[in-house]
């Protein structure tokens, strides 16, 4: 997207060029005379030179949106892999059904080998420069992937701590 940005000055101006060669040969022609002839190519200047920048600009316009549905195709690829990633975990270790954190350390440690040892607060602050998906993408996930596959789900006893939870939280946002 930022390669495309840095054109659109070299769209003004040549816009500006263009405008500028027409509005010297309608000059040229006021000089031989004819005073309808030089507003006239004045007028017709302007109308050119905001055509041709309104069609190149429209362009890169275009060109921009086409650029934003690549991001968006590569994030939903990412999210994809990431997605795939844990329910892998899921299947495989049950114990992280139930609980966020141990999702996201075994997450990590599966996918992100060269990270182990790492303290906590690295991993959270520096999630970004680490490359790591965020703890919220992941739990996001893995609701999303409990919601379609019951037998992914957590043990009944955590999800009864989790709708106590909800409730609790439901009931202090209502004194509040």
């Amino acid at each position: 997207m930022k390669r495309v940005e840095r054109y659109e000055d070299a769209i003004g101006w040549l816009s500006l060029l263009i405008g500028c060669l027409v509005a010297i040969l309608f000059v040229t022609a006021g000089w031989i005379g004819d005073e309808k002839m030089y507003v006239l190519g004045l007028l017709i200047t302007y109308i050119i030179g905001f055509t041709t920048y309104s069609i190149i600009a429209l362009t890169f316009w275009a060109i921009n949106k086409l650029e934003e549905g690549d991001d968006r195709k590569h994030m939903s690829k990412k999210l994809k892999k990431i997605e795939d990633n844990v329910k892998a975990i899921l299947e495989e270790k049950k114990e992280t059904r139930g609980d966020d954190y141990v999702l996201y350390a075994e997450y990590v440690d599966r996918f992100f080998p060269d990270l182990r040892g790492k303290s906590f607060k690295e991993l959270f602050c520096q999630h970004k420069e680490l490359g790591l998906p965020s703890f919220e993408s992941i739990t996001r996930l893995r609701r999303k992937i409990q919601e379609r596959s019951l037998a992914l789900r957590p043990t009944e006893s955590t999800r009864q701590k989790r709708k106590s939870a909800e409730q609790d939280f439901i009931s202090y946002a209502r004194r509040r």
